[in-house]
């Protein structure tokens, strides 16, 4: 069986949407029943956040992976990179690193924007504890991200997908492998340099 077929690939990422979609859709039904059932109004007020909180991530990532996973608006052209930051900063406000956009250039190619928020959507792995900081800039002809926080590292499947490796890859590794994809379709690599407590991923 040939694992990285266009079906598989669709199926995996699938799967990976869904994995970002159930916590917080559970989260959004807890907090209704909340305030379905509960008569102490502390409780409701907890039940309202709770549902206002889940709304809004379940939202933030369907709004971000149609962009990101999906062709909206079609392959070709360009991508405003306004749009890209704040669909990006709105998945970031529910993640443990915080976001340090430094990009001023108004537009890339679309396969490339892509391709770049797949890159800070897998930072979500690599720095995954608080006070951690994903910083991402231009460099050269193309960007660097920075992620560092205590024990940062990349994982193998991260890696092996950065690379290009034909293999079994879990839904968790999918937008590393679609973002390796959509920079070789623009002529683009991805490269990662590890030190201490820093991962600088360069897309260029």
């Amino acid at each position: 069986m040939q694992h990285d077929s266009e079906l598989d690939f669709a199926s995996l990422l699938a799967s990976r949407l869904c994995h970002d979609l159930v916590n917080p859709a559970g989260a959004l039904n807890t907090g209704l029943d909340v305030v379905k059932t509960e008569t102490d109004p502390m409780m409701i007020e907890e039940g309202q956040k709770l549902i206002a909180t889940s709304m809004e991530r379940v939202l933030s990532m369907i709004e971000f992976a149609r962009v990101a996973y999906g062709a909206s608006g079609g392959s070709e052209g360009t991508i405003d990179m306004a749009m890209v930051r704040d669909l990006t900063k709105r998945v970031f406000a529910h993640f443990k690193a915080d976001l340090d956009w430094q990009i001023e250039k108004p537009g890339l190619e679309k396969a490339e924007g892509r391709a770049l928020m797949n890159l800070l959507l897998v930072c979500e792995r690599i720095v995954p504890r608080r006070d951690s900081v994903v910083r991402v800039e231009e460099a050269g002809d193309g960007y660097a991200i920075i992620a560092t926080g205590k024990r940062a590292k990349v994982p193998e499947d991260v890696a092996a997908a950065f690379a290009g490796a034909d293999g079994d890859f879990e839904p968790k590794a999918m937008p590393a492998r679609l973002a390796q994809k959509l920079a070789a379709t623009v002529g683009k690599s991805i490269t990662v340099e590890s030190g201490e407590d820093m991962v600088t991923i360069l897309l260029r």
